[in-house]
């Protein structure tokens, strides 16, 4: 029993610490492209009882006043803004998608700490600009 515990103890640690600037954990989830391209599997309502049916600025709080699908409509990554904007809508999206996606409370908060100057958030604590959390999100877009 004792060395149960211990095992266990030590695998907790090992989590803890392999974490370094992890924000969120979570399963792979599904890119703009697929996002804008299925909207017939959008869920209109997120893991907290979320609308997710009104604009960008409506849910998130900052950014664009305009629909999710025209965020995901915006052209590509050719500027850090538009290409952010893109990979948070899809990691909304796939809060309601992927069972062990990140909780849609996680993604609107971690949009308000770093849009539009970048910043920090969770475990990075160090101040990343926003093209760096465009390639944060992106890196669990890519299913």
């Amino acid at each position: 029993m004792k060395k149960g515990i211990f095992v266990s103890l030590v695998l907790a640690l090992v989590v803890i610490f392999s974490m370094g600037n992890t924000v969120l954990a979570c399963e792979p989830g599904n890119s703009p492209g697929f996002w804008k391209n299925h909207t017939e599997e959008w869920n209109t309502v997120g893991t907290e009882g979320q609308d997710l049916t009104g604009t960008y600025l409506a849910i998130f709080g900052v950014g664009p006043d305009i629909s999710l699908l025209e965020v995901l409509e915006l052209k590509g990554n050719k500027d850090a803004e538009s290409a952010f904007l893109r990979q948070s809508v899809a990691s909304l999206l796939n809060t309601t998608y992927i069972e062990n996606y990140w909780h849609t409370w996680d993604v609107i908060a971690l949009v308000q700490a770093v849009y539009p100057d970048g910043g920090t958030y969770g475990g990075v604590t160090e101040y990343k600009t926003l093209d760096w959390w465009k390639d944060y999100l992106e890196s669990y877009n890519s299913r």
